[in-house]
């Protein structure tokens, strides 16, 4: 089963990461990075070899279909943040009732709808 994780990485101290982030970057198919020199830096540093993709404020419309195609291929994904949080997206926008589609379509557009700003994007329904 295909799953999108929403990552946290450390500020600073890239020892500062958990236990649990590093099982998932382990197990996970892709991992998609804010910045992919922070991302490689941080990969390189735990000794883990996953194909590494940028997302980042600007090119998140684009990685669209990319990003479904992974999740229908049943791969699961890590969505990396260049440090500490918040990331392009906000994950206090996970809504239980959402299809996978759906929750990827609207964490990935609604970003870019709400200018790409920091503020949280309380939006959209």
């Amino acid at each position: 089963m295909s799953t999108l994780y929403i990552c946290a990485t450390p500020i600073g101290n890239l020892d500062d990461i958990s236990k649990r982030l590093i099982e998932t970057l382990e197990t996970v198919d892709v991992i998609y990075a804010e910045d992919t020199r922070r991302g490689k830096k941080l990969l390189s540093h735990l000794d883990i070899k996953k194909p590494i993709s940028s997302y980042f404020i600007g090119n998140e419309t684009s990685k669209v279909n990319e990003i479904l195609n992974e999740i229908n291929q049943g791969k699961s994904i890590a969505l990396i943040s260049d440090a500490g949080t918040p990331l392009t997206v906000s994950y206090t926008h996970l809504r239980a009732h959402e299809t996978r589609e759906d929750l990827v379509i609207r964490l990935l557009l609604e970003k870019k709808n709400a200018g790409g700003g920091g503020g949280g994007g309380r939006g959209g329904g």
